[in-house]
């Protein structure tokens, strides 16, 4: 299902309620973000990236995933924060977006959650982004349309030519 759709159930009582979608928490420069569970893949230690010559800022590298060339891309950039350097104990969240398998530079995973989803409409999310917020969460978790946020750094960014090994 693609993560803008909603599904909908109406309860005894008449009243339409949301299926719970399980999300992936993941924690980046201290706020909680929902990935919807379809689309991620797997999460690996952060590794030592190869370099990429002339890239935008939200583009960190490029990792040699068991033989397949992956390019990791700066959560924080793309959020429209700040870079910070990477640490030790941070992790890169491998998503399949727009056809194309991509790691995201991350805090750490948090949880998996399945909750409904209180969809925000275009005129109201703070984010573009921001499909919706995961309901009954605390503190409240946003939920992330990677293709929203990830196209264009994608578009931009073109294949990935090697990187360092992780297996």
């Amino acid at each position: 299902m693609d993560p803008t759709e909603q599904q909908v159930a109406v309860g005894l009582d008449g009243a339409s309620r949301q299926e719970p979608r399980t999300s992936v928490v993941i924690s980046v420069g201290g706020e909680l973000f929902g990935l919807p569970l379809e689309h991620v893949e797997e999460v690996v230690r952060m590794a030592r990236l190869g370099r990429l010559p002339s890239t935008q800022p939200d583009v960190l590298g490029c990792l040699n995933l068991r033989g397949e060339h992956v390019l990791v891309l700066d959560l924080l950039s793309q959020l429209g924060r700040h870079a910070e350097p990477i640490r030790s104990g941070q992790v890169l969240v491998l998503v399949r977006c727009a056809g194309r398998r991509v790691a995201l530079r991350a805090s750490g995973v948090e949880q998996v959650l399945a909750l409904a989803i209180e969809p925000l409409p275009e005129h109201s999310r703070p984010r573009p982004y921001v499909i919706g917020l995961l309901r009954g969460s605390v503190p409240p978790v946003a939920l992330i349309d990677l293709s929203l946020l990830l196209r264009p750094a994608l578009d931009a960014a073109g294949e990935c030519p090697g990187g360092a090994d992780v297996h």
